[in-house]
């Protein structure tokens, strides 16, 4: 198992819930100021998973259509976590990062992200559609059940 990154393992600890999830989920969400910004995916699934089916899906600035994806690869264990991240951030982000994206184009606090596994959506943060600001300049850290609605009203006190 890596070192923590960031906070999620207290997640192992059942803040989210008492058994397994099904599936991965984003545990963490940093927003800082520049490209200082990271994803955090958990593994509370209780086995390995693949992640070679999963993808990242970004909605820029409350655009309805995808404006980059990133296809994830590797193994992620059981109570690990996978830190996506900028090229551009920080060396201590990077240092931490096992996914670093080589775009300019990265996420800012009113861009909508989802998590899918295949074609099912594992995960959710922010309103896709909705260009309202939510998580700028702001560290969220899961404490409920994942999003499986990105077209719903976010509320990060809800769920980070």
């Amino acid at each position: 198992m890596k070192t923590i990154k960031f906070a999620a393992l207290a997640l192992s600890a059942g803040l989210v819930s008492q058994t397994a999830s099904a599936d991965v989920f984003f545990s963490e969400y940093l927003e800082g100021s520049s490209y200082n910004k990271a994803l955090e995916i958990f593994n509370d699934t209780g086995a390995a998973v693949d992640l070679s089916d999963y993808v990242v899906k970004y909605y820029f600035n409350g655009k309805t259509s995808v404006g980059t994806s990133i296809n994830l690869s590797g193994s992620l264990a059981s109570g690990d976590v996978f830190v996506l991240t900028n090229y551009k951030a920080s060396d201590d982000i990077l240092n931490l990062a096992d996914f670093v994206h080589n775009s300019t184009v990265w996420f800012n606090g009113n861009d909508a992200i989802e998590l899918y596994n295949g074609s099912t959506l594992v995960d959710s943060i922010g309103q896709v559609g909705n260009d309202g600001y939510w998580g700028k300049d702001n560290t969220l850290r899961r404490f409920a059940a994942p999003d499986l609605d990105s077209s719903n009203a976010f509320d990060a006190s809800q769920q980070w």
